[in-house]
């Protein structure tokens, strides 16, 4: 059995100092995969993700058999924003023998990255069996099933974490996610129990959204609210930077002038765009219903491309000033036969690849630019349940790209900028943005759906209104939902929701005066 070094001991007990004395130290007498290995996780942490790949890609290089490397080179390649390494590379680690759980796992998680969720359920399926014993492993399997769709599968991976550990903060998150609560079957003790339990604020971050939707589901709205705010305060107050400038982003787009460089084509490309909670889930599963049309998911292709090209260390989704910076002297044409080439790697006989990540809205003059053949479905719904939506939603935070869904105020500050900047796109790209409201589609889906399939020069295929008939993976928030007829009961919530959110309401006003 391989012997566990200092520099990892340092590096579990979270001692990252200790760690890159020690692997450094490592490296001093002799090439070792294992000094590399460590010093490319400090790096990854420390947001240095090139650095992070080439010491992943010597890890490798000196170690190509071992699961552990391989794994962080595939890892390490997606931070980087190299897809087309991180597919290899996963590829190669997951053909690899080996029973080690974390380099498992992490395998799936590149899977996950990279939208293939089949491939990440079979990593964590793997490593699950390889330690059966780890809640944590079992509730990460169960959020990759949930987006394949697999809901009862997940819900017994769900189970048998809890039956490991009843205050699993994972598993509980997972399971109140999938399973409405009901006033003989519900969640809130263990979850009341784990957060007494657990010392950490981003634990009762997830924890307080779980009680949120447990309290909601019986009819408590004031303690699903009260349960919001205190997990978000909480988290806010040990927060170790200061909360992402918006406002700073939103101006330095809107100063964006027309591109000077344009690309060619892009006509394959249909990008959904909209607020997070909007319906961009539900436009692309019509969308994927039909023949020839592949679904991409929440690809990060475009901004990823926009981060490398501009130089961009930022571990936000969208770096604006540095887009500002560099805006007159972007290659465009380079970008999008780029991009296109990364969807049309993923599915080479599609007639059309669907990329829904909802806040590429804040970069529709970029992708324009390179592609300027593209088609965009701007989806809105009524802006103050959108401000639920987004404030009721678990968004990671690590990034910064949702920090505005810490607080309802920031929430209803981000819904009224992405108002503005859909007002403006619109009115700059009538021939290329098509607007598609959530309350049009449910009203009337076969009409909203003839007009978007017409934009995107589809032909009509009966059916395509069946979201809850589409057998492929859904990979947002919304997977679980998506797996019935599409419906208007968002509304009769958002109804409910009124009466929290009165200074939200009080924002949006005031926007629009």
């Amino acid at each position: 059995m391989r012997r566990m070094t200092e520099a990892e001991r340092c590096w579990i007990a979270g001692d990252m100092d200790g760690a890159l004395h020690h692997a450094t130290a490592m490296l001093r007498h002799a090439p070792s995969a294992d000094a590399l290995l460590i010093l490319s996780r400090i790096a990854d942490e420390r947001h240095g993700f090139a650095d992070a790949l080439a010491l992943a890609q010597r890890a490798a290089a000196l170690a190509p058999g071992d699961l552990r490397c391989a794994a962080q080179h595939a890892y390490a390649a997606l931070r980087a924003g190299n897809v087309d390494l991180a597919r290899d590379a996963a590829r190669h680690a997951g053909a690899l023998p080996g029973d080690d759980a974390e380099a498992l796992d992490l395998i799936g998680v590149v899977y996950h990255g990279l939208n293939d969720y089949a491939a990440s359920a079979a990593m964590l399926r793997r490593a699950s069996a390889a330690r059966p014993d780890d809640p944590r492993l079992l509730a990460n399997l169960a959020a990759v099933l949930t987006l394949c769709g697999a809901i009862d599968d997940a819900r017994a991976a769900c189970r048998a974490a809890l039956r490991i550990d009843p205050q699993s903060t994972r598993a509980l998150a997972m399971l109140s996610e999938i399973s409405p609560a009901a006033p003989h079957d519900n969640l809130v003790a263990p979850i009341e129990a784990a957060i007494a339990r657990s010392p950490s604020p981003a634990e009762h971050l997830v924890l307080h959204h779980a009680l949120a939707r447990e309290r909601e589901g019986l009819g408590d709205l004031a303690g699903a609210f009260a349960a919001l705010h205190r997990g978000k305060d909480r988290l806010l107050a040990r927060l170790p930077r200061p909360l992402h400038d918006d406002r700073a982003m939103f101006d330095a787009l809107a100063r964006l002038p027309a591109p000077t460089q344009r690309g060619a084509g892009g006509d394959r490309a249909i990008f959904i765009v909209g607020m997070p909670r909007s319906g961009t889930t539900v436009v692309e599963r019509i969308l994927s219903n039909c023949a020839g049309v592949f679904g991409m998911g929440e690809s990060q292709a475009m901004p990823a491309l926009l981060r490398r090209v501009t130089g961009s260390g930022a571990s936000q989704l969208v770096d604006a000033a540095a887009l500002e910076h560099h805006w007159a002297r972007l290659p465009m044409a380079a970008i999008g036969t780029e991009y296109l080439r990364q969807a049309a790697a993923l599915a080479p006989a599609a007639v059309r690849h669907v990329d829904k990540l909802p806040l590429n809205f804040l970069l529709v003059d970029a992708i324009l630019a390179a592609l300027p053949a593209a088609r965009i479905l701007w989806v809105h719904r009524d802006p103050i349940d959108t401000v639920a939506g987004n404030y009721r939603q678990m968004f990671e935070y690590q990034s910064g790209s949702y920090d505005y869904t810490l607080t309802l105020a920031d929430t209803a500050r981000f819904v009224a900028a992405a108002e503005r900047m859909r007002a403006r796109s619109i009115a700059r790209h009538p021939a290329s943005i098509h607007a598609v409201d959530l309350d049009a589609i449910v009203d009337h889906p076969e009409a909203t759906a003839r007009a978007l399939l017409d934009f995107c020069g589809l032909p009509w295929r009966d059916g395509v209104t069946a979201i809850d008939r589409n057998p492929t993976p859904a990979g947002s928030a919304s997977a679980a939902q998506v797996r019935v007829p599409i419906h208007g009961g968002h509304r009769a919530r958002a109804a409910r929701y009124r009466p929290f959110l009165a200074d939200a309401i009080a924002i949006l006003d005031r926007a629009r005066d």
